[in-house]
């Protein structure tokens, strides 16, 4: 009779606890966030690039894109958090 009472106590208290998750409200927080503006780069002359290599050239405009790519990724993951309706 016992095992009855404990099958029936254990039974009861998953039905609770499975209803009290099913009531559980999901609350989104949008945060307080301004996006911030892009730096002013320096301009960087032909002259001043003549000097590499062209290894190092194409390497420097590769290692820049790749920048570039990222900053304006992470850029619209800013703007979406922060001008979130």
């Amino acid at each position: 009779m016992n095992a009855h009472k404990i099958a029936a106590a254990v039974l009861i208290g998953s039905v609770i606890g499975v209803s009290a998750c099913a009531t559980t409200e999901t609350v989104y927080v949008q945060p307080e966030c301004d996006v911030p503006g892009r730096p002013v780069l320096p301009d960087i002359d032909s002259e001043r690039m003549a000097s590499l290599s062209d290894e190092t050239f194409w390497a420097l405009m590769d290692r820049e894109r790749r920048l570039v790519d990222w900053a304006l990724v992470l850029e619209a993951t800013v703007i979406d958090v922060c001008r979130a309706d």
